[in-house]
């Protein structure tokens, strides 16, 4: 059955895949037909290993983890993709593990966002994280006469 091997021809059980691996084909006849899971990287001989945080492996059997690109990240391991960065956060680099707040007076609308914008004159991001900026009459809680 799937997730397991037989190396010999004959009644004796099949061999289940090491930890994190699986075989994908019914049939299979050796370890090497193993493959890591999506989360995971290396060979079923040597050991499956989980990415670490700010990297992902999508498929099965990959040989190494990929950095996760600017404006997502992976905040644990044995991702097997990333998230986007929520609007007004950020991520300028690639393999991050989490993302960044938009700093006072700037915000990021959109998801996946790599930096963040400053606030056009006459509005405000009054707080750290803004997804957008506001007319700062309004943010300041007055009114223009």
């Amino acid at each position: 059955g799937a997730g397991t091997y037989k190396e010999s021809v004959g009644n004796e059980a099949c061999s289940r895949c090491p930890g994190f691996s699986n075989a994908t084909a019914t049939g299979s006849d050796a370890v090497e037909s193993c493959l890591c899971l999506p989360g995971f990287f290396g060979t079923a001989e040597t050991g499956c290993e989980p990415c670490p945080a700010g990297t992902f492996a999508s498929g099965l059997g990959s040989a190494e983890c990929l950095p996760c690109p600017q404006g997502f990240f992976s905040p644990g391991v044995a991702a097997s993709a990333c998230f986007q960065c929520l609007p007004g956060t950020f991520n300028d680099r690639s393999g991050a593990a989490r993302c960044q707040d938009c700093r006072i007076d700037s915000s990021a609308p959109f998801h996946a966002a790599t930096a963040c914008q400053d606030c056009a004159i006459g509005l405000v991001a009054p707080v750290t994280g803004q997804a957008n900026c506001t007319p700062a009459c309004l943010a300041l809680g007055s009114w223009w006469a």
